[in-house]
């Protein structure tokens, strides 16, 4: 499954190897998970790109979407398949907490407009809807860690 992530369908032996260091590194760079993976599947036209530079990632992802960019030359796929793929393998839209609290606030209040719009697009999760985006974000960097509790 983390393979499709990286849009390879054909499996080699070292791409598990390829996947433990992205995730390492979004471990140790603290790079949020599910922003990471939006930000390789819109921009693997440019890794795909020989004639690229990698300067639109992170530093700490430029050396490892190097080795990546290597991967995906030996696919069979041309590199619309393979972001099809990751398309459909990395959602758009995950139920942020941040963003579940704030609409269920809000429905506290009488307003269900941010809870229906949650909803309507964790419904289809994986297509570019209005305000996706926007819902997909994490939380600002400023804001103290969420916790939640098994039941709420």
């Amino acid at each position: 499954r983390m393979t499709q992530k990286l849009g390879l369908k054909e499996c080699e032996t070292r791409d598990l190897e390829l996947v433990q260091d992205l995730l390492e590194i979004m471990h140790t760079q603290s790079l949020d998970f599910h922003s990471t993976w939006l930000l390789l599947t819109d921009h693997l036209p440019e890794v795909v790109s020989n004639t690229k530079d990698l300067n639109f990632l992170p530093i700490s992802l430029q050396a490892w979407a190097t080795l990546w960019r290597k991967r995906l030359q030996r696919e069979s796929e041309p590199a619309s398949a393979v972001q099809r793929l990751m398309r459909q393998s990395n959602p758009i839209v995950i139920p942020r907490n941040h963003r579940v609290e704030e609409a269920l606030s809000a429905a506290e209040g009488g307003n269900l407009q941010p809870f229906w719009q949650i909803v309507s697009a964790v419904q289809r999760p994986f297509e570019d809807q209005q305000d996706s985006r926007a819902l997909a974000a994490p939380p600002p960097s400023k804001r103290e860690p969420y916790q939640t509790f098994c039941g709420t």
